[in-house]
């Protein structure tokens, strides 16, 4: 990936948003009629147009809300957690949320249990229905049209696959 450790050194500094120091002396791998050379870096800059500001994690596993974190964190979302249907359910009847991002397989109440309640109360008191985009683990053949069929609006598998996370992100911030 990296041509040369000061090529490592630049990408770093790059993600941190600094320059590279100007080296002192040559590398030990560099012969010494080679001068080295380092060019300034562009820092590689963040996202921060966003469709608002607010994701609701529906999730019981923490790993996959870290990571889930850590890929929102990019688009500037404030991030808050359910870790169970009924959690997920009451939060998301104060509303505001961009998108919900919903486990099917839950305690207390499940995803799809979880959804349905939620674009009830949403249908029932005149709001706009949120995306809600199920988790899950289920990657049976006919499993993805069963759960758009149950009221979900998108579908993404376990382990969670970051490249299609920020598809959706895309997707929902284009809507």
């Amino acid at each position: 990936m990296f041509t040369s450790f000061s090529s490592f050194v630049r990408r770093v500094c790059a993600l941190c948003k600094k320059t590279a120091p100007e080296p002192t002396s040559p590398p030990t791998d560099t012969p010494k009629s080679v001068a080295p050379t380092v060019t300034p870096i562009e820092p590689v800059a963040p996202v921060t147009q966003t469709m608002g500001n607010r994701v609701l994690i529906a999730e019981d596993n923490s790993i996959n809300i870290k990571m889930m974190r850590l890929v929102l964190a990019r688009y500037a979302f404030e991030v808050e957690v359910a870790e169970d249907g009924v959690e997920a359910l009451e939060m998301a009847k104060k509303g505001g949320y961009d998108f919900i991002l919903m486990d099917i397989d839950m305690p207390n109440m499940d995803g799809i249990s979880s959804t349905q309640a939620i674009k009830a109360y949403q249908r029932e008191h005149g709001l706009p229905l949120t995306p809600i985009i199920a988790l899950t683990t289920h990657d049976r053949a006919g499993e993805r049209e069963a759960i758009m069929q149950a009221g979900l609006d998108e579908h993404l598998g376990k382990p969670l696959d970051v490249y299609a996370l920020q598809k959706i992100i895309e997707k929902f911030r284009r809507a």
